[in-house]
């Protein structure tokens, strides 16, 4: 007679199930395209909503009389917080697993957009979304990368390209919803929506990450380039401090990241400036995340695949660096529209490389 319990037998079987590749299994080679979806979903709403601040900065200074600098510093606030954070989030991803840190990401998220709908000051403003939404947004990208590349070992680029395109397709579908319902509902309503969207997606798709996948196929070996670009070396934190490539990317992001997120934040109100409607200029900025998804295939995932992710970057650099300088004498909708796709493009690659 077995010893066994009931729950030790289905527990057993579970696990067979999953070693056997099914994708039932949250252990098998199968569940790594749940983790895929649960990380594109996440990346769409989590930052979709946070590219499309922009679209609060004319209500906000209509309603409170504050400058766009002062509005648009608590996004610049958010930045440095979620970054530095970024380093602990991935700390606690090797220790704890993305799920805990993703969800812990998503309610502070949602805490800040809901809080961030009763504000009546510019400290309250700085702290809900500058804090809290920047500390929620440290662990919504290196964790749920980094959980993708630990389940794809084979086209890892193009894995990549798939979770990041959730953010342009945030993108497109964000601004768009968030100006019409501003326009109908008013600002705190529509903050307080976006919160609660937020919070609900994230911590629902945070239940299906997984940390490791088990009995998962070895990285590749030395010289072997079955799976990705040569060896696969890992490095500590001090060993990569050390390098002068370290060095350069974190250099190369911060300037490009510089352009980018303050392109994310000023791009609507500038169209609205140039005297086109509130509903255009969101539209401008949804067509900027739609031609990112390509660019996320395309350039940083099947081309990085084929020649190497420098090459690749350097590709997606070009088209981001012209776009950047054709968007000061842009005047009409057409050529901002020319602009948006060339820097969504660019963006798409470099990000995915």
């Amino acid at each position: 007679m077995s010893s066994k319990t009931p729950k030790q037998t289905l527990r057993e079987r579970w696990s067979r199930l999953g070693a056997s590749g099914g994708s039932g299994g949250a252990n098998g080679p199968g569940y790594r395209y749940t983790i895929l979806v649960a990380s594109f979903l996440v990346m769409m709403i989590s930052w979709g909503i946070y590219v499309t601040y922009g679209v609060f900065l004319n209500p906000l200074a209509e309603e409170f009389g504050w400058s766009r600098a002062t509005i648009s510093g608590a996004y610049s606030l958010s930045l440095p917080i979620g970054g530095v954070l970024g380093i602990a989030a991935g700390w606690a991803t090797d220790r704890l697993g993305p799920r805990i840190v993703v969800t812990i990401s998503g309610v502070l998220i949602g805490a800040g957009y809901m809080l961030m709908s009763r504000i009546d000051s510019v400290w309250a403003l700085y702290v809900y979304f500058g804090v809290l939404v920047g500390i929620g947004m440290s662990g919504l990208w290196v964790p749920l990368l980094s959980t993708v590349a630990r389940w794809f070992t084979k086209r890892r680029s193009l894995a990549t390209g798939f979770a990041i395109s959730g953010v342009t397709l945030g993108q497109v579908i964000a601004p768009p919803i968030i100006s019409r319902m501003i326009i109908a509902f008013g600002w705190r309503c529509s903050c307080f929506a976006v919160g609660v969207a937020s919070l609900a997606v994230i911590i629902i798709g945070a239940q299906f990450l997984r940390k490791d996948p088990g009995a998962r196929a070895p990285l590749p070996a030395q010289g072997d380039t079955t799976g990705t670009h040569g060896s696969t070396v890992g490095l500590t934190l001090r060993e990569a401090a050390c390098t002068k490539q370290f060095w350069m990317v974190s250099v190369t992001f911060f300037l490009v990241g510089i352009g980018a997120f303050g392109l994310f934040v000023h791009l609507v109100p500038h169209v609205i400036d140039l005297g086109i409607s509130g509903v255009s200029a969101a539209t401008v900025l949804a067509v900027n995340g739609g031609v990112g998804i390509p660019g996320s295939f395309l350039v940083g995932g099947l081309l990085g695949d084929r020649i190497g992710n420098r090459k690749a970057f350097i590709i997606g650099l070009v088209p981001v660096i012209v776009s950047l300088l054709f968007l000061v004498p842009a005047r009409q909708l057409w050529a901002l529209y020319v602009v948006a796709i060339v820097f969504g493009v660019g963006i798409g690659g470099m990000t995915t490389s």
